[in-house]
């Protein structure tokens, strides 16, 4: 399973026609009409903006946009398939060059440009966090500060005063590693809280966002 970070843009020209792939992460099938919007006003014009959307829970949509049956959302939603694509939407846009390029043509093209667009994306395997609070002395802070970074993602430090407050989040398969760093402090330097865990990529998504 890979989920979008950043989106992929790519355009292929096949006997004229102008093929034009977009990656994006969405959540849920919700987001399709807000895609598809997205779409239609970065690249007017298209006579058919196909797609293909996998969502949570297993949520799958497709539509060939009024190209024929089977050969624009499905080679798309294949695509997502392979790739083990999760959250995320794959547009097709058409801009129509004069020549019929028939079923397998047409099914080529549209798996050809789809591939494109997941090539010029970023991806990344989600995992499982716990969001954190480290409670420490103002002087630990100061010593271990810059230990944070290779333990904890998105660190952030607040409340600079006897005692410093550090919120962030740290990977399931880390949570061990850090309870033994809390641990390997002076008695009472050092307070660790964790919260309910949560599933996410390592960088932050681009929801809906443009290449």
């Amino acid at each position: 399973m890979r989920w979008v970070v950043e989106p992929g843009l790519q355009a292929l020209t096949v006997r004229r026609s102008v093929f034009t792939g977009i990656l994006l992460a969405v959540d849920d099938v919700d987001h399709a009409q807000t895609a598809l919007g997205l779409a239609a006003t970065r690249i007017p014009g298209a006579g058919h903006y196909a797609f293909a959307l996998r969502g949570r829970r297993g949520q799958e949509v497709l539509s060939d946009a009024g190209e024929p049956a089977g050969t624009a959302g499905r080679p798309l939603l294949e695509l997502m398939r392979r790739h083990g694509l999760e959250r995320a939407m794959l547009v097709v846009a058409r801009h129509f060059g004069g020549v019929k390029l028939g079923r397998p043509g047409l099914y080529r093209a549209y798996l050809d440009a789809g591939a494109a667009a997941v090539a010029a994306a970023t991806l990344e395997r989600p995992e499982e966090w716990v969001p954190i609070t480290l409670t420490l002395r103002y002087p630990e802070y100061q010593l271990v500060q810059h230990d944070f970074p290779a333990i904890v993602q998105d660190a952030r430090a607040l409340n600079f005063s006897e005692r410093v407050e550090v919120q962030g989040r740290v990977a399931v398969r880390e949570r061990l590693r850090l309870e033994e760093f809390a641990r390997s402090r002076a008695p009472g330097a050092v307070e660790l809280n964790t919260g309910e865990s949560f599933v996410d990529t390592p960088h932050p998504r681009r929801l809906l966002m443009w290449p």
